[in-house]
């Protein structure tokens, strides 16, 4: 039953019963009108207490209510602000991500014999280790492996499939 049905039950109760004491009320005499006037007053003040007392209690459940909603949507809003962190955490490693695949491109178009130089090779290996990824430092690691200064394209495949790797990882990110 609502709050409000209860309260019209009430109202409704209460009129209905102030009708019949009237009723009943005419039909007495002086002086049993005075004292049931008397234990009314009683009844009056005993009602009106007990009245206050539902809707005082009908109030503190509607704040335990609002108190355990308040509740749930801070959890959640913590959970939305620790995704959110974890979100800007990831797309801040993209700047690092770029210009990895910037220096492996740079690098490979070079011409003979300055290409993989060992300066571009470290350089690469340090902003993989930074980055901490090993799956692409195995990659780039495999590609360099195969590949010296003086044939600049003996295994591009290799490094198609690192600049690729990097490139997924950018994607990957924005999808998120």
């Amino acid at each position: 039953m609502s709050v409000r049905a209860i309260v019209l039950w009430l109202v409704v109760s209460a009129v209905v019963g102030a009708l019949v004491l009237m009723v009943a009320l005419l039909a007495m005499s002086r002086s049993r009108l005075q004292a049931r006037n008397v234990q009314l007053e009683k009844d009056l003040v005993f009602y009106q207490s007990t009245d206050l007392a539902k809707e005082l209690e009908i109030s503190r459940l509607t704040l335990r209510d609002s108190e355990a909603q308040q509740a749930e949507a801070k959890q959640k809003l913590a959970a939305a602000e620790s995704a959110l962190l974890a979100l800007r955490q990831e797309l801040a490693r993209i700047p690092s991500i770029t210009n990895i695949i910037s220096m492996m491109m740079a690098t490979f178009a070079k011409q003979p014999p300055s290409c993989y130089s060992a300066a571009d090779r470290e350089n690469v290996d340090q902003a993989l280790a930074a980055l901490g990824d090993s799956a692409w430092s195995s990659l780039w690691s495999s590609f360099v492996s195969s590949t010296v200064s003086a044939n600049c394209s003996f295994s591009p495949e290799l490094l198609e499939k690192a600049v690729v790797y990097g490139l997924n990882r950018v994607s990957d990110m924005a999808k998120q």
